[in-house]
C-alpha cells in the first residue's frame, strides 16, 4: 500500500468524513502524519495541522501522540491506539477498539466496544453487540447495550440503563460518583469492602443477594437499601433477573479476573500481538523499498520484478494484520458466553504464518540473474530479491 508522510508540529487535528475499509489509528512519538492505504484517490486536505480526508479503501494512519480526531463514519472495524487527544465518532460499522488513548465519545457501534486505559471521560450511543470496559479515569455513560457490558475499574461513575443482557461490575466507587445501571437479565456487582455509598438495589425477577457490610435501611426479597460508610457515592442498580453485590478486601485490582474479564485480557493480549507483527511487517517492507529504491535504472522486465516483491509484501502483511485481528475478535466474542466462575487463561495462539505467494517463474528469476551478470545488483540483494518473491 503507498504512504504518504506529513511533518507537523505535533498538536494535529485529524478529520475523517468516511472510511469504508477497517480504520487503524496509532499513536507514536514523532511529529509526523503518516498514512497508507489502498486507494489510490484518497482525498486528502491540509490547513497547517488540521487534517480532513476520506477513503474508500482500508486506512492505516500514525499520528503524533498529542493528535485529536474527529470522525464522522467508518463502515468496518476501528482500532485506536496510544495517543492523548480527544476522539469523536459518529458510527462504526464493525468493531471498535480502544487503547490508551483520550477522552472517547462514539454515537453508534454496530457491533462489540472493547475500551481499556481510556485517560478522560467515555460516552457512547448505542451498541448491537458486547461492551467491554476497563480502566477508565473520567466518568463512563453508554446509552444501550443490545447484549452484555462488563465494566472494571471505572471509579468515576458508570450509567447504563438499557442494558439488554447482563452486566458484570468490578471497580472501586470514588466519593461523589454515580453508579446508575439496568440489565434486563442479570448484574453481578463486587465493590472494596470499605466502600462509602448509599445502594437501592432492585431485582424484578429473580434474587436479590448481597453480601456486603451494609446497614440496611429498607429491605424486601426484591428490593433493598442502605448504605456503606459515608453518604458519599450514590449506587442505583436493577436486574430484571438476578443481582448479586459483594463487597471484597481490598481494591478493584485485587478481585480475580471472572469470566467476561478474563476474555478482555485475552482480547488485549491478540490485540498487542497483532501490534507487534505489524510492527515487524513495515520494517521489512521499509528494508525491501530502500533496497528496491536503488534500483531504478533496470529496464521495464526488471521493474515488473521488483513491483511485484513489494506487492507480495504488502499482501502478506495485510494478511497477518487481519489474521491477528480475528484472533482478537474470537476472544472478545467469549465474553458474552461466561458466567461468573474462575478458570485458567489459555495461552493466546502465535499468529498465523501468511500463506506462500505465487513462486518465482523462471523468466523472473533469470532477469534477475542477468541483474547480477551485469553488474547491477549483488549477489546478496539478488538471493533477498528472490527470497522477497518467495514468501
Amino acid at each position: 500500500m503507498p504512504r504518504m508522510t506529513y511533518k507537523t508540529q505535533g498538536d494535529t487535528s485529524l478529520s475523517i468524513s468516511v472510511c469504508q475499509g477497517d480504520l487503524t489509528v496509532r499513536g507514536w512519538s514523532q511529529d509526523t502524519l503518516q498514512l497508507q492505504s489502498d486507494d489510490e484517490n484518497m482525498n486528502i486536505t491540509r490547513d497547517g495541522d488540521q487534517f480532513s480526508l476520506s477513503c474508500a479503501s482500508d486506512l492505516a494512519i500514525r499520528v503524533p501522540l498529542s493528535s485529536s480526531l474527529e470522525i464522522s463514519g467508518a463502515e468496518r472495524d476501528v482500532n485506536l491506539r496510544n495517543y492523548h487527544g480527544t476522539t469523536t465518532i459518529g458510527s462504526v460499522g464493525g468493531d471498535l477498539v480502544a487503547t490508551k488513548i483520550g477522552a472517547l465519545q462514539v454515537d453508534a457501534v454496530q457491533r462489540d466496544v472493547t475500551a481499556r486505559y481510556i485517560n478522560g471521560s467515555m460516552t457512547i450511543g448505542s451498541v448491537q453487540g458486547d461492551v467491554r470496559i476497563r480502566d477508565v479515569t473520567g466518568k463512563v455513560k453508554v446509552d444501550s447495550v443490545q447484549r452484555d457490558l462488563a465494566a472494571r475499574d471505572v471509579p468515576a461513575g458508570l450509567e447504563a440503563l438499557q442494558v439488554q443482557g447482563d452486566i458484570r461490575l468490578r471497580t472501586d466507587i470514588a466519593p461523589k460518583s454515580v453508579f446508575d445501571i439496568n440489565a434486563n437479565l442479570d448484574i453481578n456487582a463486587r465493590i472494596p469492602r470499605d466502600t462509602d455509598a448509599v445502594f437501592n438495589l432492585k431485582s424484578l425477577r429473580g434474587e436479590l443477594r448481597v453480601n456486603a457490610p451494609m446497614e440496611i435501611t429498607e429491605s424486601s426479597d426484591q428490593h433493598m437499601e442502605g448504605q456503606m460508610g459515608e453518604n458519599w457515592a450514590q449506587v442505583s442498580m436493577q436486574a430484571g433477573l438476578d443481582l448479586r453485590l459483594t463487597a471484597v478486601d481490598g481494591d478493584s485490582s485485587e478481585i480475580p479476573y471472572i469470566g467476561a474479564e478474563m476474555d478482555l485480557e485475552l482480547a488485549g493480549l491478540a490485540d498487542e500481538i497483532s501490534a507487534q507483527v505489524e510492527s515487524q511487517m513495515n520494517v521489512l517492507s521499509q528494508q525491501l523499498d530502500e533496497r528496491l529504491s536503488k534500483m531504478a535504472h533496470l529496464d521495464e522486465r526488471a521493474a515488473k520484478v521488483t513491483l511485484k516483491a513489494q506487492r507480495e509484501v504488502q499482501r502478506a502483511k495485510e494478511r497477518v494484520r487481519r489474521a491477528a485481528e480475528r484472533q482478537a475478535r474470537k476472544a472478545r466474542k467469549k465474553a458474552s458466553w461466561r458466567r461468573t466462575r474462575t478458570i485458567i487463561p489459555p495461552v493466546a495462539p502465535p499468529p498465523p504464518v501468511p500463506p506462500h505467494a505465487e513462486p518465482v517463474s523462471d523468466d523472473e528469476r533469470m532477469v534477475i540473474l542477468n541483474m547480477v551478470a551485469d553488474g547491477k545488483i549483488s549477489v546478496e540483494e539478488a538471493e533477498k530479491l528472490l527470497a522477497a518473491l518467495d514468501t
